[in-house]
């Protein structure tokens, strides 16, 4: 017997829970975050900053929207570690290492990097 004061419940094993947050909004935007992330464009200099913004639905779900130094914009859905291309992209592949996921679009001819802390807050 165990007085119920003393327990608490918790998650299953596996992947931690987080707890839901309030994800504030950029004021006059749809947007959680903006700023730049790292790209390189091919008929651009080698690696610049593009623009983004990010709306985030809980850890480790987000959309991001990059705008191209042409005005053009791609944007890219995250899924609890997987992401597709959802504008913008002929051939995508992507990759996670350490804090950062790469992401290269149509043939390589558009490479971006972006931060975990971008998709997941931080």
């Amino acid at each position: 017997y165990v007085n119920g004061r003393f327990l608490r419940e918790s998650a299953a094993p596996g992947r931690p829970v987080r707890p839901p947050q309030e994800d504030a909004l950029v004021p006059g935007t749809g947007f959680n975050a903006s700023g730049s992330i790292d790209c390189a464009i091919d008929g651009f200099p080698r690696v610049q900053s593009c623009e983004f913004g990010v709306r985030r639905a809980g850890f480790g779900r987000a959309t991001v929207e990059v705008t191209l130094p042409d005005g053009d914009s791609r944007v890219f859905a995250f899924n609890d570690g997987t992401v597709r291309a959802i504008s913008g992209a002929s051939s995508f592949r992507y990759g996670q290492q350490g804090d950062d996921w790469f992401l290269t679009v149509n043939g390589g001819q558009e490479r971006y990097t972006i931060p975990d802390a971008v998709v997941n807050g931080g």
